[in-house]
Order: structure tokens, then sequence, then C-alpha cells
């Protein structure tokens, strides 16, 4: 387990700090101690841990597509539903720098595939499956860029 949630950490940050075209040092990462951590998936949220009018009570809300037992392509399908009007990814970098915090690091693709960044190697992402359309980390990654 501990490796895994290690990996996965590994995993989001190379993926942001890409995403933002900047790689920190090891030594300055280590130095910023303080950062946002945004655990967000597209599908699970819409969710909202409540399948078939009823709340699943089992594991964590990202986990609801194995403790309800819904079928991928179901599951899929509810990305046709996400569209978060009040995402405000400039909002999320103020907030951050103004609480001191050096870095941002946000959930870029999910263990259930869903990228929340545009991507060339699939269409199970933010900007080709849903009626949002944008790229939610790349905002995020501009939007911190312009803020610092």
């Amino acid at each position: 387990m501990k490796k895994f949630v290690l990996l996965t950490i590994w995993t989001l940050v190379t993926t942001f700090t890409s995403m933002a075209q900047q790689r920190p040092s090891q030594q300055s990462w280590k130095e910023q101690k303080y950062s946002m951590f945004i655990h967000w998936g597209a599908i699970y949220s819409t969710l909202g841990g409540v399948w078939k009018g009823q709340p699943v009570k089992q594991g964590y809300s990202e986990q609801i597509q194995s403790q309800a037992g819904i079928f991928s392509d179901v599951y899929g399908n509810v990305a046709n539903r996400f569209n978060p009007a009040n995402w405000k990814p400039d909002s999320i970098a103020l907030l951050a720098k103004a609480a001191g915090m050096k870095s941002v690091v946000i959930t870029a693709k999910h263990h259930d595939g869903f990228c929340m960044f545009k991507s060339a190697y699939t269409n199970y992402n933010v900007v080709d499956g849903t009626p949002y359309k944008r790229d939610v980390v790349k905002e995020l990654a501009d939007a911190c860029k312009r803020r610092d």
C-alpha cells in the first residue's frame, strides 16, 4: 500500500510538472513542504457517492465503480454529465498563494483511467469525453503560472 501511494504521488507530481513545463529540482521540491493537493476525478465526482439513488457507504467515493458493481461502459457514460461550471482555477491559484503554498498537485488521471487533461492516446478524457470540453490540468497549470 505504501509503495502504491508513493508511486501515485510521484506520478501526479511528474504529470503536473510536465504539463506546467517546469520540473523542480529534488532539493527545491523538498523545501516547498506546504502544497495544495487536489484529489478530483470527473466520473466519481459526478456521482457524488450515490448510485441508482442510493448512497454507496463502502470504501471511498472514488471507489464507487467497484463498490457499487458498476460495469465499465455504464461508468464511462457518466462522463457525459460532467460539467463543472464552478471550476475556477484562478481562484485556486490565488488561494494557494495567499495561504503561502509553493505548489499545487492535482490528480491528473485517476485509477479509473479517466484523464483530467487532453490526451493524444485516449478519448477517455475531460476534453473529448465530457460536455465541459476543457483541459482542467492545463487551466490549473496556466493559472498557477500567472500567479507565480
